[in-house]
């Protein structure tokens, strides 16, 4: 039994030291095996072995060569880099009224992408699960022509998921309830790893690979779109909490006696700023059919637009405080439809965000915007393909 252990122990850490070379050489190429070696505390011998099977699985190739020595004497070091288009991940976002996926190579870059909006509140969890199969499908179809591998399929959704099962166990926005919605669409493609989570939690890792919270030890995420979501990112790391539901803030009371929420509670945080929300309460002024005439009564001026995205404002620093106090991250990110559509909404948020935020701990955090738009819960997905399929390409 003991041997048993042993083994397994070791094949773990030999999954541990490939994927840490791997990320070496992503974040730091060009770069040499003796630079890796030195960055990764690792021999040279081993770290020699884990780039000839990286080379093997077609994940990193040599881009030339530089003097190891200085002065231009000396033996030429070759440097390696990620071969980006190698291996390919598909990434798909599904929310309440969109359904998107794209194929992305190892450094976050989306080669193809395919969208359309259509409220899926109306149809069957397995209506759309044949129309993920679809555009898998057609974008397999466009990695088989450059004779690409695809390596898996991630899928990021709204609401409570158990990752291990493959489920959604809840989302408020599609309402769905315990749909194993994995198995669904894993049956379609045998050859292929699929995983499913929440869409927040690959937002997340899209931040951590590429963008905003590269760099940060503790960072949180929020997002304000059809729902109001948060990820907690702690050495680059997803905080998952005890069933993988840490983050869900759009379902904080703020009022027991306010609005009725979509999960069918009164007062949740989101009731307050998500779209629908905002939605919701300009037809109380108006018959208006989209946020963008909400926006536009706002940029002229009407007094009732105007009060409605200054509450939504309001909120907005609310759930940013409450994020601070319980978090304290050196960094907050924001994304969401409602923030990146609309540029007065960001606007605002910076002007007025530390009212909101308990004073000692106004100067302890940054506030940034996300850079990855509303392809990052794509991106995130197509990464989350990447870090369950990569294995029995890298052993």
């Amino acid at each position: 039994m003991n041997d048993i252990v042993k083994k397994h122990d070791q094949e773990l850490m030999k999954q541990q030291n490939i994927k840490l070379v791997l990320s070496v050489i992503k974040d730091k190429g060009p770069i040499s095996r003796a630079q890796i070696s030195r960055i990764v505390d690792m021999s040279p011998t081993s770290v020699g072995r884990i780039v000839e099977s990286l080379m093997l699985a077609g994940l990193v190739k040599e881009v030339g060569s530089a003097k190891s020595a200085k002065n231009g004497i000396g033996r030429k070091a070759n440097l390696l880099e990620v071969d980006a288009k190698s291996l390919l991940g598909i990434g798909v976002e599904i929310d309440k009224d969109y359904l998107g996926a794209g194929i992305i190579d190892f450094k976050g870059n989306i080669l193809k992408k395919l969208e359309y909006n259509k409220d899926l509140t109306h149809f069957s969890p397995e209506y759309a699960a044949s129309e993920v199969v679809s555009m898998v499908n057609n974008l397999l179809s466009y990695a088989q022509k450059d004779n690409r591998k695809v390596v898996g399929i991630g899928i990021g959704i709204p609401g409570l998921v158990d990752i291990d099962k493959g489920e959604m166990v809840f989302s408020a926005q599609l309402k769905w309830k315990k749909v194993k919605i994995r198995d669904i669409i894993q049956k379609e493609f045998e050859s292929l790893t699929v995983t499913v989570d929440n869409e927040m939690k690959a937002r997340a890792l899209a931040e951590s690979l590429y963008g905003m919270a590269k760099d940060s030890r503790r960072a949180a995420l929020m997002s304000v779109g059809s729902g109001v979501g948060a990820a907690l990112l702690i050495n680059n790391k997803i905080y998952r909490g005890n069933s993988n539901n840490a983050g869900e803030i759009g379902h904080i009371t703020i009022d027991p006696n306010g609005l009725l929420c979509e999960c069918g509670r009164f007062g949740c945080l989101q009731t307050y700023i998500a779209d629908w929300a905002l939605m919701k309460e300009a037809r109380k002024f108006r018959d208006i059919s989209s946020l963008d005439e909400l926006f536009n009564a706002y940029r002229e001026n009407e007094q009732w637009a105007r009060s409605i995205i200054s509450r939504a404002i309001d909120y907005i620093g609310v759930a940013i405080g409450s994020l601070v106090c319980v978090y304290n991250p050196d960094t907050v990110i924001l994304c969401g439809r409602v923030l990146k559509n609309y540029p007065e909404t960001a606007k605002l948020v910076m002007e007025r965000y530390k009212d909101f935020v308990w004073e000692p701990l106004q100067d302890t955090f940054k506030l940034e915007f996300s850079q990855l738009g509303e392809d990052a819960a794509i991106i995130g997905a197509g990464a989350l393909a990447f870090v369950t399929g990569l294995d029995k390409y890298m052993l």
